[in-house]
């Protein structure tokens, strides 16, 4: 685990995660329920998943389809299984 004391920023945090694995950057999924998490996991290259429980981001597009955005964890598994 990696908090903003150990990585100021979101991609630093998510850089030492996997660092600390034998895995990719691209084997992990985050899931958050900011844009701001989900973005920095597409930065890093890992998959994003957006939990978007109180529809504050009907805007988003699923943008460019790399987004997967669901309204709550029920709906998770779901997208694991794809």
């Amino acid at each position: 685990m990696a908090t903003r004391d150990d990585a100021p920023t979101r991609i630093e945090q998510s850089s030492r995660i996997v660092s600390a694995t034998r895995y990719e950057f691209e084997d992990f999924l985050v899931v958050g329920d900011l844009l701001n998490d989900v973005y920095s996991a597409l930065k890093a290259g890992c998959h994003a998943v957006l939990v978007d429980r109180y529809n504050r981001y009907d805007d988003v597009d699923e943008i460019e389809k790399k987004i997967t955005v669901i309204p709550n964890l029920k709906k998770l598994p779901k997208v694991l299984y794809v």
